[in-house]
């Protein structure tokens, strides 16, 4: 996104990040996905295919959920966070993303 919208890199700056994940059958594969920056961050699960294949369920929510400010927003956006739901498919050179319940 960075690259078709200048200066959006400030905003989707990634601080933290962690992952609990398995490598088998050709495939790495997380159940728990979590990218928290500033602004904005990402909980996911999914997998990544040795073929170079993404396959990730990726929820987009504002701030992050250790802040008061952070706990407080995303209690108030809860209801509506699965607007914020992407299918994450393709490659890591050419991702596709796609709403999920839209």
């Amino acid at each position: 996104m960075t690259k078709y919208v200048p200066g959006v890199d400030f905003i989707l700056e990634q601080t933290d990040a962690r992952a609990d994940f398995s490598v088998r059958d050709g495939k790495v594969s997380s159940d728990e996905i979590l990218v928290e920056g500033g602004i904005i961050t990402l909980s996911g699960s999914g997998d990544y295919y040795f073929n170079r294949n993404l396959d990730f369920k990726v929820k987009v929510r504002l701030l992050k959920k250790k802040t008061v400010l952070g706990k407080i927003v995303q209690f108030v956006t809860d209801p509506i966070s699965e607007l914020f739901e992407f299918k994450l498919k393709g490659t890591l050179a050419e991702p596709d993303w796609s709403i999920l319940h839209l």
